[in-house]
Order: C-alpha cells, then structure tokens, then sequence
C-alpha cells in the first residue's frame, strides 16, 4: 500500500487522478486502446497524453506470487503421481513375483489369461483404494490447514476431491497392468520347476 499526498496526484479534477475503464474482447483491445486514446486527446488537448494499458497487465505483478505457487503445486502434485504410480508398480511387481507359484498353478489348471489379469488388478485396486480411502479422511480432517492458501474453492470440495482420487486409482489400474500382464503370460511349467 502507498498513500500519496492529494496534492502531488496530477491529472484529474481536485488534483485525482481520472480513471476510465473499457470492456473490449482480447483481440479487440489495441483497437480500443487507440480509439480511447484519439477521443481522450480530442476531449482534453491540453492534458498529458492518456495511459493506456489493459487489465491483465496491471494485474500480473499481483498474481504471479499465486500464479508461481500454483505452477509449484502443478508440478510437485505431478511428481508425487509419477512416484505413487511408481510404488504402486513396484509394489504389484513384488506381490505377483511372490504369487507366481499359486498363479501358475491357476494357469496350469486353466484360468484364463484375462481372469489372471482381473485376479491381480483388483488387488492392486483394493490396495490403491483403501489408500485413497485414508487420503480422503486425512483431507477432510486436515483441510483447514490448506483453505488459505485456496482460491474460489474449498479444501472439502467433493468435485475435486472425486477427481483426485479417479486419478490415482487410474494410475494404480495402470501401474499394476504390467505386472497382470506378465503373470498371466508365465509358463506354468517353468513357474513351478522354479519354485
């Protein structure tokens, strides 16, 4: 905040500064612009020549610390997907290197590939599910912790909170899709020679 003496404000009546604000769509704002800027000189000849400029710019200064802070919060809520999915992965490659006895025993009795597949993604979607299921909780119960660093939306906000959690159960599905994948293509054979 700057407070400026009345007196030394220049332009205006009263020594205020006069302020005149255009709406005009984004493509037509330099038109605007000049045309603001030949009807002001005509109607003042003697007054300093108008300053003109558009909103956004006289805003960015105020939002590039939210606009910085959300970039920040993009890229670090990407990294913890990529190392969720990660650990989702190494976790199902894990569990299904440890089942590959009961699994090749499914196969060699005649489960299909796709019940295999089935038998070891929704393992890995009750796992990602009951994570989600802590996260929603601990989000509900620590959300005032983050409401102020929020803008035009609450830390409950069912949309966002809904969307965040199909995301990660749909990286968990993915992740855990390889391994599925290389489970139900084992060789029962091998498998069990190998055990």
């Amino acid at each position: 905040q700057v407070f400026v003496p009345l007196a030394q404000r220049r332009g205006g009546s009263l020594g205020r500064a006069s302020y005149l604000v255009a709406r005009a769509q984004p493509e037509e704002g330099p038109r605007v612009a000049e045309v603001m800027r030949r009807t002001l000189r005509a109607l003042f000849p003697s007054a300093e020549p108008p300053y003109v400029r558009a909103a956004p710019s006289m805003l960015e200064p105020e939002l590039r610390p939210w606009t910085l802070g959300t970039m920040l919060f993009t890229a670090f809520a990407l990294l913890a997907s990529i190392v969720a999915g990660l650990g989702v992965y190494s976790a199902m490659a894990y569990a299904v290197n440890e089942r590959m006895r009961e699994l090749g025993i499914r196969i060699a009795l005649g489960t299909a590939n796709n019940e295999i597949m089935a038998l070891v993604v929704s393992t890995a979607a009750r796992v990602v599910g009951a994570g989600i299921l802590v996260g929603v909780v601990l989000v509900l119960m620590s959300g005032k912790l983050v409401a102020a660093m929020l803008y035009a939306t609450s830390p409950k906000d069912p949309l966002v909170i809904l969307t965040a959690s199909a995301t990660l159960m749909f990286l968990g599905i993915i992740a855990s899709a390889l391994p599925a994948w290389r489970a139900s293509r084992s060789d029962p054979v091998t498998v069990l020679r190998t055990e």
